[in-house]
């Protein structure tokens, strides 16, 4: 079962969240998401409440949540992230590369958009784990996107 995990961009300035001991990366914090909050972990829990480590708004548009896959790298994918794929093509058996969106498409099946615009169904692409690495995201790096 793949561990169930997200990001988001935090609404607060970095030195806040330094204040707050929010860690982040560049401003994404990753945890559980609840109705527009990245969360830690439960510190304490009874019948009547639940105390969170921390909290954090995030800027919901940007969430994405972990594919329980990892590039070459062994860096973490999540939706929202650009990927690049390299492969051979089956017809002509020249070496391509392509640059991709992963997005969610049903619980467990991702779906790759192609920087065309074209969506491929490719879990198949993940198998090969070692031709897909993490270049950016649809938010810091829309200019992948481009073709």
């Amino acid at each position: 079962m793949r561990e169930i995990k997200f990001r988001g961009k935090s609404k607060l300035p970095a030195e806040d969240m330094k204040m707050l001991g929010i860690e982040h990366d560049n401003s994404w914090v990753y945890g559980y998401y609840v109705d527009g909050y990245i969360v830690g972990p439960v510190v304490e829990s009874t019948e009547e409440y639940i105390a969170l480590e921390w909290w954090c708004p995030v800027h919901r548009e940007t969430v994405g949540q972990y594919t329980g896959l990892n590039d070459k790298n062994g860096r973490e994918i999540y939706t929202g992230d650009i990927v690049r794929a390299r492969h051979t093509s089956p017809l002509s058996g020249k070496k391509i590369v392509d640059h991709y969106k992963v997005t969610l498409a049903r619980s467990t099946l991702y779906k790759m958009i192609h920087s065309s615009g074209q969506p491929r169904w490719n879990k198949l692409l993940f198998m090969h784990h070692e031709r897909v690495e993490l270049i950016g995201n649809i938010h810091d790096n829309p200019e992948l996107m481009r073709s």
